[in-house]
């Protein structure tokens, strides 16, 4: 079995994605674990799907791929199917975060289920403009309020899973876009499942649009009124065959 896959989704990344393979491959083939780099195309309409193409005869790199645009939270679920792996680690497709201590977090596994990148870490270096770090501070404290959990980082692009953690979570999973994270760790805190939170270096921009701000908010009440007013996800553990049909279909 592969010890570790790295679930990359990218979307019209066509200037930056050959890169961030050749960095993956270089430092997986310098680490003491054997890998694969599953890549999911979220139906990019740039020149992304034909630069990926060029790996596809690469032995430890999946391409999967679709037409239309859904979003993040799609693909890496939609990408967790193929994973064959002891561990899964979540990389955001432009490489903003580093993945230099990908060995670290497969290691706080040992004694965890999942490892989150966290801002917050007092170890953690982070360049970002302050609209950021106020767009961080007010979600992190509605997430919080809103659902009970107490990470200091749900949006970090960057997190490890023992495989057999992520999968137990994948079918419980209904967000589509950036609220998938948050999902995600409301699903493992009602699984019991132990979450550890690591240092971060990362640079970021300033760019994250009205649109997407919304969404998440949206998002958010959404997974709030499952978790709270409905109790579907305790329902769904009980009965798997119980299904959700969103208020909003997006």
């Amino acid at each position: 079995m592969t010890e570790i896959s790295l679930l990359i989704p990218i979307f019209n990344v066509e200037k930056t994605i050959t890169n961030v393979i050749n960095r993956l491959i270089n430092l997986m083939n310098n680490i003491p674990y054997s890998y694969e780099i599953i890549l999911i195309n979220d139906g990019s309409t740039d020149s992304t799907l034909n630069k990926i193409n060029k790996y596809v005869n690469t032995s430890n790199i999946k391409i999967i791929s679709y037409k239309n645009n859904i979003g993040k939270g799609h693909a890496l679920k939609h990408g967790i199917k193929f994973v064959n792996s002891k561990y899964t680690v979540f990389l955001d497709g432009d490489l903003e975060i580093s993945a230099s201590n990908i060995t670290d977090y497969v290691k706080s596994l040992q004694n965890s289920d999942i490892a989150i990148a966290s801002k917050q870490h007092p170890s953690s270096l982070v360049n970002r403009p302050i609209a950021r770090k106020i767009f961080s501070l007010a979600f992190r404290t509605l997430v919080n309020s809103l659902t009970g959990l107490t990470a200091s980082d749900t949006q970090s692009g960057f997190k490890a899973f023992k495989s057999s953690a992520i999968k137990k979570i994948a079918p419980l999973l209904s967000v589509k876009k950036y609220a998938f994270d948050v999902e995600l760790l409301v699903i493992a805190k009602i699984l019991n499942m132990k979450i550890v939170e690591l240092p971060v270096y990362l640079t970021m921009d300033a760019k994250f649009g009205v649109n997407n701000i919304f969404r998440m908010f949206i998002d958010l009440l959404g997974i709030t009124y499952r978790l709270r007013i409905i109790r579907w996800y305790h329902k769904s553990l009980n009965n798997p065959n119980v299904k959700y049909k969103p208020i909003i279909n997006w």
